[in-house]
């Protein structure tokens, strides 16, 4: 590979990492986002590109079947917020807000809106 370069740096556990360096061409517009999102998070460009790229690898690291289950469980959790948000609603007298299910699949992710029981 040409322009790389090899370097050692220091995790944020004290542990040592070896790392590649290399360059990359990225559109300006792309480069900007980086660098005002990295700005935000306080962290570097090259701090916001590993993170990114470390998050993205890890999905693609796991069992579809287990990201399912991930995915559900949230989806369970949603519910319970918005079984609480439309009992805050209804003990205040307001109209209830509408329930969405996200149903996920190994080839899809879809929003479905759920029908309420009438009282």
């Amino acid at each position: 590979m040409r322009h790389c370069r090899q370097a050692h740096s220091v995790t944020n556990w004290g542990m040592s990492e070896k790392e590649i360096q290399f360059r990359v061409r990225v559109p300006e517009d792309i480069h900007a986002k980086l660098s005002n999102i990295a700005e935000k998070n306080q962290r570097s460009i090259n701090a916001e590109i590993v993170s990114r790229l470390r998050g993205s690898l890890r999905w693609d690291s796991h069992d579809p079947d287990e990201v399912a289950l991930f995915l559900h469980s949230i989806d369970r959790r949603v519910d319970k917020l918005e079984f609480e948000v439309s009992r805050a609603l209804s003990s205040l007298g307001l109209q209830e807000m509408p329930a969405f299910s996200i149903q996920h699949t190994a080839k899809e992710t879809k929003v479905v809106q759920k029908s309420r029981k009438k009282k």
